[in-house]
């Protein structure tokens, strides 16, 4: 194995919630990170794991193949990786089918792992999550309602990890990605909606119904042009029309599969309405908006502000509060009562 500079991938937030800078930005779409706390030692690995270098000298990175289709990952390699400072491998995008398989197929080993912690076990799950979240995005013409069972079950896992430990705000934030994408957004949306309707003292049913429903709430966004979606300038206003099609595209997309609950449906076809009827895709009033989708509108638009986008880098938690405080205060856009209990969720104070 070679020894790779690539950085370690930052975190959002710290246990005390604060700001970190992402420096280690996408190389290719062609080739995805893997964390190497997924791989499996003395398991064979049925597609082709690589490491990125980068030469002495050269700015530009490589790929190289450590690990072949069929060939077992080593016991020692994972120390090796760890010592040289890895903590990613990569795999090439057409092989998201086979690596969601293996991660999937190696989970119920991790879960009965007694020597894993809590957020340990929620890490490996959260990643896998976000491999279900790419794969089911990528191809939802061919949607199967065994596919959205598999990652309903990940939902379930999460929620079981946070009911465990009370005090997951020192370690939820670790389980956040930062990637600039569609699946990123919607995984993070997913954990922080299940924590903060945690902290609101919601049964696990609501709860449940609540992540499912954030884990799916962009899935419209597939159908938005993927030149709008790349464009890094203003959007036209022809633009714009496109993307506020997505929560309707969304719900027409999944209301025929029965695993899906009608507040998950609301979820997704409202989770852009605001409560003084400046939302869209209808133009609802708060008293007429769900109460699981006024609480997806306030996660959703705090997860938007603390990722980074293209024009700007992310704001720090306090600053995101401040800026939906303000929308608040200008149009009743958000509910307040929820705005106050998100506010002291991420200042950690109980309830």
């Amino acid at each position: 194995m070679q020894k790779s500079d690539s950085p370690l991938e930052s975190n959002f937030f710290s246990a005390k919630w604060k700001t970190t800078t992402c420096k280690d930005k996408p190389v290719s779409q062609d080739y995805i990170p893997l964390p190497i706390q997924n791989l499996v030692p003395g398991q064979e690995v049925p597609f082709e794991l690589l490491l990125r270098i980068r030469g002495a000298g050269k700015t530009g990175y490589q790929f190289k193949t450590c690990c072949s289709p069929g060939q077992q990952f080593e016991p020692d390699w994972l120390a090796k990786l760890q010592g040289a400072g890895i903590n990613r491998v990569y795999f090439r995008q057409q092989d998201q089918d086979s690596v969601l398989k293996y991660l999937n197929e190696s989970l119920p080993v991790v879960l009965d792992d007694d020597s894993l912690s809590i957020q340990e076990k929620a890490e490996r799950v959260a990643d896998v999550t976000y491999f279900w979240v790419n794969q089911l995005f990528a191809d939802t013409k061919t949607l199967v309602v065994q596919q959205l069972k598999q990652g309903f079950e990940y939902v379930d896992h999460l929620l079981a990890f946070l009911r465990q430990d009370h005090s997951h705000r020192h370690w939820l934030m670790d389980l956040y990605r930062h990637d600039q994408n569609l699946y990123s957004h919607c995984l993070n949306t997913s954990l922080m909606s299940m924590a903060f309707a945690s902290h609101l003292g919601w049964e696990d049913h609501k709860i449940r119904e609540l992540g499912r429903g954030s884990l799916l709430h962009d899935i419209g966004m597939t159908r938005v042009p993927a030149e709008i979606l790349a464009k890094k300038g203003k959007l036209t206003e022809e633009e714009q029309g496109q993307v506020k099609k997505h929560p309707y595209a969304g719900f027409v997309m999944l209301k025929a599969f029965f695993p899906i609950s009608r507040e998950a449906l609301l979820m997704i076809l409202q989770h852009h309405e605001n409560g003084d009827g400046s939302g869209y895709p209808q133009g609802l009033k708060k008293a007429r908006i769900h109460p699981y989708a006024r609480v997806l509108r306030l996660v959703d638009s705090f997860d938007a502000l603390v990722s980074p986008r293209s024009w700007r880098p992310g704001y720090p938690p306090v600053k995101a509060l401040w800026i939906m405080r303000q929308d608040w205060q200008q149009s009743g856009m958000f509910d307040v009562g929820l705005l106050v209990e998100l506010i002291k969720f991420i200042a950690g104070e109980e309830k």
